[in-house]
């Protein structure tokens, strides 16, 4: 019993289920008919669809999840294959009668369109999926997983809480071998680009061609100075602090800068330009020709100016591309897992010799829908659902 109220104990762990929901289970108007894609249904995926409709029963009794804030229909997807059984996946959708623009969803006695969830008509979903490749929903371009938190125990990366056995985790850190060889590639596809912009502008430029060149020379003799050992090791970032950054940020900085005799020509012939134009513009009210004359010998002492600011940008401009490149290739240096600079999947686990094994469970309950009560009631069934009845599915 509650000290304060009376009130049991067991009671009070429902009531914040129905909280937002005042008429719990009522909304739930019935189950559509489950919907099956690629080759799900092929006995060989036998172990993916027994784990994906004890997962689906799991959903099914999820309190919260069946108390939804407006009438809905519930619809399960189910999909694996078609060539192999990786990336097995359960899809729970609750469909409302109509979309936010009017599409009716509902038909016949308890069944929803087909295309209802291309037409973004869910309010809420449950996606848990078994032994899917992590590349697309946790790698992404920069290839570092963001954790974005913990449920019940489970870390919870991207927004997707991962289950595993021991906690592993299904990535691990990109090597120096796989960092350098990243930045290879660059620098090979820039001086490809480079290239076929000289020959589409039909102009030499034999400094910037040159930089092109020595990095992937650099690249090359800077990969070769490491050892097998050290190449295997997690790629880092050398200049942690940032000072190495502001160095070089100073050192562009100043070749941006004009010379003092350049810088004294330009002063002088901006000085010129404007005197010039005020002088234009007291003419304009007596003397059109003079104006013009004056305004003309202005614009060319303007030009004389911009001409040099751009000469000593081209000038330099090979300069500061190859600080920058010395900067972004040897900065890059064996270290520590903690701080690798990239992760990729792992190619050991899931055990690709045990494909319908299941090893790894990724769960996503989206809580970001403010219409109508939907974040609360999502928020609800992401913080109750079974995770420890998920975490038995695993093999």
């Amino acid at each position: 019993m509650s000290a304060r109220s009376g009130i049991p104990a067991a009671l009070l762990l429902v009531v914040p289920l129905l909280a937002f929901c005042p008429d719990a289970f009522a909304q739930t108007q019935c189950w559509a008919p489950r919907e099956d894609q690629d080759t799900v249904t092929n006995p060989k995926w036998a172990p993916q669809l027994r784990a994906m409709m004890a997962a689906e029963k799991i959903a099914r009794d999820t309190p919260a999840f069946l108390s939804t804030p407006e009438p809905v229909r519930m619809r399960t997807t189910i999909a694996a294959g078609p060539y192999d059984p990786t990336g097995a996946r359960l899809l729970v959708r609750a469909y409302p009668e109509k979309s936010t623009v009017g599409i009716q969803i509902w038909t016949g006695k308890c069944e929803v369109i087909p295309q209802a969830e291309r037409v973004a008509a869910s309010i809420g979903q449950i996606d848990v999926f078994f032994n899917y490749p992590v590349a697309e929903t946790f790698l992404g371009d920069g290839g570092i997983p963001k954790k974005t938190g913990e449920v019940a125990g489970y870390p919870e990366y991207n927004y997707w809480i991962v289950i595993t056995k021991d906690g592993r985790l299904p990535w691990i850190p990109q090597t120096l071998a796989d960092r350098l060889d990243r930045e290879g590639q660059r620098r090979e596809q820039s001086l490809a680009e480079w290239r076929k912009d000289l020959v589409r502008m039909n102009v030499p430029d034999a400094a910037t061609t040159a930089v092109l060149e020595k990095g992937i020379a650099d690249y090359k003799r800077y990969r070769a100075s490491f050892s097998a050992e050290q190449l295997a090791q997690p790629g880092v970032w050398a200049d942690v602090s940032g000072e190495a950054k502001l160095k070089l940020d100073a050192r562009i900085q100043q070749l941006h800068e004009l010379s003092p005799s350049e810088q004294q020509q330009y002063d002088s012939w901006t000085r010129e330009a404007r005197a010039l134009d005020r002088q234009a513009r007291e003419a304009d009210k007596t003397n059109k020709d003079e104006a013009q004359r004056l305004r003309t010998r202005s614009n060319e002492f303007a030009m004389q100016a911009h001409e040099l600011r751009n000469t000593h940008r081209e000038q330099v401009g090979s300069k500061i591309l190859a600080a920058s490149a010395e900067f972004d290739l040897f900065n890059i240096r064996p270290g520590p897992a903690d701080r690798a600079l990239g992760f990729k999947a792992d190619p050991t686990f899931p055990d690709p010799k045990s494909p319908t094994r299941i090893q790894l469970i990724t769960v996503m309950i989206p809580t970001v829908d403010t219409r109508k009560g939907r974040d609360a009631w999502s928020k609800q069934t992401k913080a109750t659902f079974d995770y420890a009845a998920l975490a038995k599915l695993l093999d």
